[in-house]
């Protein structure tokens, strides 16, 4: 089997001279290399021309210094690296939202956010303090078929991950545990909905548009029976329908779905509704709060799961 060229560079030391590309500058900070040829230029140009390479160099120089300053203690640098993943994996409920609302935006950064990566990373370094966010964000926006490159119907393509991309073992059941916990919570939280205003005999707490300008007798300004109990019921069966029609489908992304419709509560009565707010948000920071215990931590104030302070 022929050796590469980037195999023959890393080997031997050195770059032959019919093997050097146009551009080539004898002052460059970096290297290409391509099967056939290899190219010096500078790092700024790159950067400055494709947020591809950007993203690149960043994601190579972050994991670099992690990997250095804690082989060397550099205590200095570690934090500044480990600061920089921590805003994307954060350790507060409140930092997490920001950063899932992030995802859609311009500022979204794919290559610190890769999962796997900093999984692996953390576990490399002992950066644990970033496993939980990571690990919840890969069971939400991946299946177990692309995390371990597994087709589990023969109408779904098969994942192949380079090595450098796959889960160490040592967190695969981290992952599994994680999957079953999303599950869980989302069934609670169903099942929570399914059961709000299940008694409720108060009218809905909203008076019709309409009522304003009915005349006196009008059915519009008739007081209305309560619609709690089959409009929660109903709203259960719709997130039940979509746990089983979307996969992956992680709490985090149920819970938007389940946020988009605080602001309809036009069919129910203001104490229901209410009910339905607390118990949301009261499910949600429960969730945060058993993340840490999932993959084996005794909660968010363990010691290793600190943030840096850099």
């Amino acid at each position: 089997m022929a050796t590469s060229l980037a195999t023959f560079i890393t080997h031997q030391r050195v770059i032959p001279d019919n093997a050097r590309g146009n551009p080539w500058y004898d002052d460059g900070n970096i290297l290409l290399v391509t099967d056939r040829a290899v190219y010096r230029t500078y790092k700024g140009l790159l950067v400055s021309k494709s947020t591809w390479f950007a993203e690149a160099v960043t994601r190579v120089h972050l994991a670099s210094i992690l990997r250095l300053s804690t082989k060397y203690g550099a205590s200095t640098l570690r934090a500044n690296a480990l600061a920089t993943i921590e805003r994307h994996f954060p350790v507060t409920l409140s930092a997490w939202d920001r950063v899932r609302s992030a995802t859609e935006s311009t500022d979204w950064q794919p290559w610190v956010c890769d999962p796997i990566l900093i999984i692996n990373l953390a576990r490399e370094v002992g950066a644990f303090s970033v496993l939980p966010a990571a690990m919840a964000m890969l069971t939400n926006d991946s299946s177990a078929g692309e995390v371990f490159g597994v087709a589990l119907h023969s109408n779904t393509p098969r994942y192949t991950l380079p090595a450098r991309s796959r889960l160490n073992p040592d967190d695969e059941r981290g992952f599994a545990l994680m999957k079953e916990f999303n599950h869980v919570s989302i069934i609670r939280t169903i099942k929570f909905i399914r059961g709000v205003g299940a008694r409720c005999t108060r009218p809905p707490q909203k008076t019709p548009v309409v009522a304003g300008r009915a005349p006196v007798g009008s059915l519009a300004l008739v007081s209305r029976v309560s619609l709690c109990d089959a409009t929660f019921k109903d709203l259960a069966a719709d997130f039940l329908e979509l746990l089983v029609l979307e996969n992956p489908m992680g709490y985090p992304d149920f819970i938007i779905r389940v946020d988009r419709v605080i602001q309809n509560c036009e069919r129910v009565c203001a104490v229901c509704w209410d009910t339905f707010r607390k118990g949301y948000t009261t499910g949600r920071k429960e969730w945060w709060e058993e993340l840490p215990r999932v993959l084996g931590f005794s909660g968010w104030a363990d010691d290793r799961l600190q943030p840096v302070e850099p």
